[in-house]
């Protein structure tokens, strides 16, 4: 099968991940691009080389320019904008548009992390 031939489909990637609001000055994570963005690189001896992270990335906050590291705790990506949305009532984030392939045209619930007992809560400033 070419690579033409394999089935596409918009969809819609929300995350949630810790912490939640940059730790320095309190800024909203909310949106990658707009609030924070992800280190991919550093220059390791002269060199930029991929960061290699298990389990966590490193984000800069567009506020105060903090490095905070960034632990995902689970993800959707669904075929249904008004899931999505809902979705972001429930406390997920980073609303985007994806292209979704051959078997990820389905609704897909990955759960990284749960930590036991943790209860986290955030200003919402509007």
């Amino acid at each position: 099968m070419a690579f033409d031939e394999v089935v596409k489909k918009k969809m819609w990637y929300v995350e949630k991940f810790l912490p939640i609001e940059c730790p320095k000055c309190r800024q909203a994570f909310k949106a990658e691009g707009v609030d924070y963005s992800l280190l991919f690189g550093d220059i390791v001896e002269g060199d930029k080389t991929v960061r290699e992270t298990k389990g966590y990335n490193i984000i800069i906050c567009s506020g105060c320019k903090n490095f905070t590291a960034r632990f995902p705790l689970e993800s959707w990506q669904v075929g249904d904008l008004q899931r999505a949305q809902e979705l972001v009532q429930q406390g997920f984030v980073n609303l985007r548009e994806v292209i979704g392939y051959g078997n990820h045209t389905q609704d897909h619930h990955v759960v990284y992390a749960q930590l036991p007992a943790v209860h986290v809560q955030g200003i919402v400033i509007e």
